[in-house]
């Protein structure tokens, strides 16, 4: 890899719980959560997502030229379920527990997104959306003869 060095950290975190301390040394360039806030409840989300700010960067870049140092900070990339996804419609009556929150039959939970509330909860808690999408995709079972839509939600932030 041209001699670059590259570091991986993983930790398990709570991050539904507010803290007031990091559990790494360093703060990350980039920071994923993949099906990590669907399965945390709706009313802890902004708190999540609050607590990641301590996890990426906030860089300061001075130019050479003397002009206003600029702020750019570490991002978090997000792929979460998304509103109407197929695994939603197919939730019965007894599985609701809110709007568009669901248990599974194993105890684990899933809270299906629209965008425009991700986007709010990591603007509100001062990053930046620098991309964002609906992701359409097929799940196909060849033994069932099934192809299911799936939707599912991905965004990248910045802190700033």
């Amino acid at each position: 890899m041209d001699g670059a060095k590259i570091e991986l950290e993983s930790s398990q975190v709570d991050l539904s719980v507010p803290s007031s301390e990091s559990a790494f040394l360093e703060q990350a360039d980039l920071a994923t959560l993949i099906f990590v806030l669907s399965a945390i409840h709706p009313d802890k989300h902004a708190i999540a997502v609050q607590n990641m700010r301590k996890y990426v960067k906030l860089i300061e870049i001075t130019s050479k030229f003397g002009s206003m140092p600029i702020q750019t900070g570490g991002s978090v990339i997000v792929r979460d379920y998304g509103i109407h996804d197929y695994a939603m419609i197919r939730f019965g009556r007894g599985a609701k527990l809110g709007d568009r929150f669901y248990v599974r039959q194993d105890g684990t939970r899933a809270f299906y997104f629209r965008i425009e509330e991700l986007v709010e909860l990591f603007e509100a808690a001062g990053f930046e959306c620098v991309h964002k999408e609906y992701l359409h995709r097929q799940t196909i079972n060849h033994q069932k003869q099934l192809n299911v839509p799936r939707i599912f939600v991905q965004a990248r932030f910045v802190k700033h």
